[in-house]
């Protein structure tokens, strides 16, 4: 297999398959989110809502969501910037200003009727020592504070999926916002309400420790488009999860590759090949095959063999026909016609025997038989009636 890789990959034929979602035990109950668009509200500071100039996560979320469910999925983003969940915290003038629910996303948010809800919020509250901005009144008051902000969600009329995105690690203080309060104590009060309440939970804080340098903006609080793409891969993987919870396959089929047959020593490919999964709500989506989903093929000389792909844990076989020429082509010239028809009957009246190899060239309808139909089908090709073999199909 190895072996074959190597050779795809020179021939340049690999290509990218996107994320790979691994399941986790936890799941949201099977109808939790409809059978039609699914609409996600991503409630947020200024990580959520973009800073600097950066393109924000919630846009790169919709471009991947949209690659790998086209239509399903539109997102909202309601961040607002310098905003938190404490209701006395300030941005810029007194108690309640820098409250999010006073800001002008709230109301967005809850009009959006959101199947599912991300809040990332938190770090804001956090502040300690900036003026009249300096939010921080300790571990327990965030605690409540951050329930009870939680709490407007899923009190909505059709309580969405409610998805907590703890805060994004501190690279260097600033802003009045410092890792020792964001890590250690914010994020661990934000679990709590998680578990507490039997919510979602997106460890971003763990995450973003592993983010580079170019994915954390200059002020070390803030991240830089790359930064937000990345982001943005790791809330995709619990949407999905739940997706894949909600609304789980019930079937799964491959579609051969276009080409069906092969000359011995060519080395299959994928070129055409879907693989097509039909979902509880009878929605059907198809992904196209990659090599790197290749996980082998049944060698061993002529006739019938088997592709083996695997997605997501799950394997499938498709067949290909192996030829010592092409298919129909009994006396090895290269090609199938009238002396190729001859010897078949030949060989069925015992004039004549025909050797393995040759049995798997007459073989034109894949079926491991060999009869009069098999002579008739290469007369019915050779005067234009049929354009391709059984096995070509």
């Amino acid at each position: 297999m190895k072996g074959l890789l190597c050779m795809l990959l020179a021939a340049g034929l690999l290509a990218a398959t996107g994320l790979v979602v691994t399941p986790v035990a936890k799941a949201v109950p099977s109808g939790a989110l409809p059978a039609g668009n699914i609409r996600i509200a991503c409630v947020g500071d200024s990580l959520t809502e973009g800073y600097g100039g950066s393109t924000a996560y919630p846009a790169f979320l919709q471009a991947k969501l949209n690659a790998l469910h086209p239509g399903r999925f539109t997102v909202g983003n309601f961040g607002a910037s310098g905003f938190g969940a404490q209701t006395t915290s300030r941005f810029n003038g007194g108690d309640g200003t820098g409250y999010y629910g006073n800001s002008s996303r709230f109301q967005p948010s809850l009009d959006f009727a959101p199947d599912i809800v991300i809040i990332a919020i938190g770090a804001n509250d956090a502040k300690n020592g900036q003026g009249g901005d300096s939010n921080w009144r300790g571990a327990a008051y965030f605690e409540e504070e951050y329930r009870k902000f939680v709490l407007l969600y899923t009190a909505l009329p059709k309580p969405p999926v409610i998805i907590i995105g703890n805060a994004c690690s501190v690279r260097q203080t600033n802003f009045a916002i410092t890792e020792a309060l964001v890590s250690g104590q914010v994020v661990p009060a934000q679990d709590r309400v998680a578990a507490e309440l039997g919510l979602e939970l997106v460890d971003f804080n763990t995450a973003s420790r592993e983010f580079t340098a170019d994915e954390f903006n200059a002020d070390g609080v803030h991240l830089t488009t790359a930064g937000y793409a990345r982001m943005a891969d790791v809330y995709l993987e619990k949407i999905l999860e739940i997706f894949e919870n909600d609304n789980p396959v019930v079937s799964r089929t491959l579609t051969p590759p276009d080409k069906k047959w092969y000359s011995l020593g060519e080395i299959p490919d994928v070129a055409g090949m879907f693989w097509c999964e039909t979902r509880a709500d009878g929605s059907e989506l198809c992904y196209p095959v990659t090599i790197d989903m290749l996980d082998g093929y049944e060698d061993g000389g002529g006739g019938k063999r088997l592709l083996t792909v695997t997605r997501g844990g799950v394997t499938l076989e498709t067949p290909f026909w192996v030829f010592p020429t092409c298919p129909g082509d009994v006396d090895g010239s290269g090609a199938a016609d009238l002396a190729d028809a001859r010897m078949i009957l030949q060989h069925l009246v015992d004039k004549i025997a025909l050797s393995p190899d040759q049995l798997i060239s007459a073989d034109i309808y894949g079926d491991g038989s060999v009869g009069i139909a098999n002579a008739r089908l290469i007369l019915q090709k050779l005067v234009g009636k049929i354009e391709k073999f059984p096995v070509e199909l």
